[in-house]
């Protein structure tokens, strides 16, 4: 029983190393883990748990560069262990084939499979503070102060474009080229959706709101009920003094059961955005930035 034979099993058999009675005893441990019910057996259990966990600490401390107990025949003698065929602890069998190599690669590959992960709209978040830079005072004699002119003119500081203001310009860019090609109108799903990133197809809905917003484009019903976008002219001041312009506002309610939804609705490899990696949109602000 690995609670009472952990505290009963000598330490130095169990931290040695290219022994795999550690290992055995973890997965035993974890086995009888799912049998545990009552608080008594759940304290016990913890116990045997951390200090297996210490031992296994114990090994690695071993394996760090410069400890007397790692070295290469230990490296070798645990790979032949756990992957050469025949080996019974102090020989194998001498072929091409007696190791597996292909077993030893596929021990490995779980270190470079890519990880699901969650996109976060961080907004001011992730722009960089300014690194301050750590100017000396230099030691000078102290001169005649020179004449101040111009002290009442401040020079005025233009912001960059957002991260909006690029997928504005992003999408009215793409609503065109939609509309070379397929010679019609694309439908409010097509328009924003994002099939990899539900955090990128809020963005591209805050985007298309904006042009809403501003004139831009316009939201219209479509000859199958449903809803397309469609670029609008931008009222221009004469416009709105006349009360030939409206302001409009575009709002809806959107959650993770609604981009599943749309996802039948807007085919995938048919989206009007691109999906936007981190080097793409560092790409898209400097071209947006030539371009202005």
């Amino acid at each position: 029983h690995p609670r009472r034979d952990t505290h009963a099993a000598n330490k130095d058999q169990l931290t040695q190393l290219g022994t795999s009675e550690l290992v055995e005893m973890i997965q035993e441990a974890n086995d009888i883990n799912n049998d545990v019910v009552h608080l008594r057996e759940q304290a016990t259990d913890s116990r045997v748990i951390l200090k297996l966990s210490e031992y296994a600490y114990d090994i690695v401390k071993k394996l760090k560069p410069g400890a007397a107990t790692a070295n290469p025949r230990d490296v070798l003698a645990g790979l032949k262990r756990k992957h050469a065929r025949g080996y019974d602890g102090s020989d194998a069998e001498i072929a091409a084939g007696a190791f597996d190599w292909v077993g030893l690669g596929a021990t490995m590959t779980k270190y470079f499979r890519v990880a699901p992960s969650q996109g976060c709209m961080m907004g001011p978040l992730d722009v960089e503070p300014k690194a301050k830079k750590q100017r000396q005072a230099a030691r000078y004699g102290r001169g005649e102060l020179a004449e101040l002119a111009t002290a009442d003119e401040v020079t005025e500081h233009k912001e960059g474009p957002t991260d909006t203001d690029r997928n504005m310009t992003i999408m009215r860019k793409a609503h065109k080229a939609f509309l070379r090609e397929e010679a019609r109108q694309p439908t409010l799903p097509l328009a924003i959706n994002n099939s990899s990133s539900f955090a990128q197809t809020v963005e591209n809905m805050f985007a298309l709101s904006f042009l809403v917003r501003d004139g831009h484009m316009g939201l219209h019903d479509g000859d199958s009920d449903e809803i397309c976008v469609h670029k609008h002219a931008k009222p221009t001041e004469d416009n709105w003094a006349r009360g030939e312009a409206k302001s409009t506002q575009f709002a809806v309610s959107f959650d993770m059961k609604t981009w599943r939804a749309m996802q039948a609705a807007a085919s995938e490899g048919n989206a009007l955005m691109p999906h936007r990696e981190p080097a793409d949109i560092a790409q898209n602000a400097r071209l947006i930035a030539d371009d202005e």
